[in-house]
């Protein structure tokens, strides 16, 4: 190839490289979305609401076995503009750190509408075609 080809092939394609690339990170962003959508989690959690907190501490231990996993139930307070959390405790005592969303899961009470939803009554959990009524399931 002569100079002048290899010029004009360099020309063209450092025109239409941008392009490419942002369609493929386009594509890109599009497939991981896709494949972990069920991992990435944008909970908001508004003031008022009850969460407990995930005992990160207990994880790093050796004898995490007897440890509790959990704290709280807490109380969000606000969310700062880092995205954390401030919280209080159920007597109104504000806790001093800043929780980060991952930390934080709501609060389930025992007679909220959510746990209907995850309740073994569910039909996911016995099925249509299993033999037992709803009065004769064992807990």
């Amino acid at each position: 190839m002569s100079g002048s080809r290899l010029t004009s092939l360099a020309v063209s394609w450092t025109y239409f490289a941008p392009n490419t690339l942002r369609e493929a990170s386009f594509r890109s962003k599009a497939q991981f979305k896709k494949r972990f959508q069920r991992m990435l989690k944008h909970d908001f959690y508004s003031p008022g609401e009850l969460v407990i907190v995930r005992n990160s501490q207990v994880d790093k231990s050796l004898n995490k076995k007897t440890k509790p996993r959990y704290l709280g139930p807490f109380e969000i307070v606000r969310r700062t503009k880092g995205g954390s959390y401030v919280l209080q405790e159920l007597d109104g005592t504000i806790v001093r750190q800043g929780m980060a969303t991952f930390r934080l899961y709501p609060y389930i009470t025992r007679n909220s509408p959510l746990l209907d939803k995850i309740s073994p009554k569910d039909e996911a959990f016995y099925g249509s075609d299993s033999n037992l009524d709803e009065d004769e399931w064992e807990y």
